[in-house]
């Protein structure tokens, strides 16, 4: 599995770290949190903690589900997402998405090189 430099940029907040790369799937550590991006015509997204395991799904011009999960009480919260834009290049991910039908929209953009 290739190692990868991650660029990782939500709303103007950058983000810097190293992860790996294995065919179409992207993982790195965010502070103490793992994230998992699956890359195929979709994207899905995972990030994990002790406290929490949050999953979106995203789809060009659609409406997905996610879900949020407590893992203390197990309740979970089910999201709606409506991606607005997903671009998927070889280093390069951008998603412009909003959840649960929200006046705030979202952008997030991951960039990656093999080191």
């Amino acid at each position: 599995m290739p190692k990868i430099e991650i660029k990782a940029t939500i709303d103007n907040k950058i983000f810097l770290c190293k992860g790996i790369k294995n065919q179409n799937k992207i993982i790195y550590k965010d502070n103490d949190i793992s994230v998992m991006i699956d890359i195929s015509n979709i994207v899905i997204l995972t990030r994990e903690s002790l406290d929490f395991k949050l999953k979106l799904i995203f789809d060009q011009n659609e409406n997905t589900k996610g879900v949020y999960l407590l893992k203390s009480s197990n309740n979970y919260l089910e999201l709606q997402i409506k991606t607005e834009k997903l671009v998927i290049e070889h280093n390069s991910i951008e998603i412009i998405y909003t959840i649960n039908s929200s006046e705030e929209t979202i952008n997030f953009k991951l960039e990656f090189e093999e080191i």
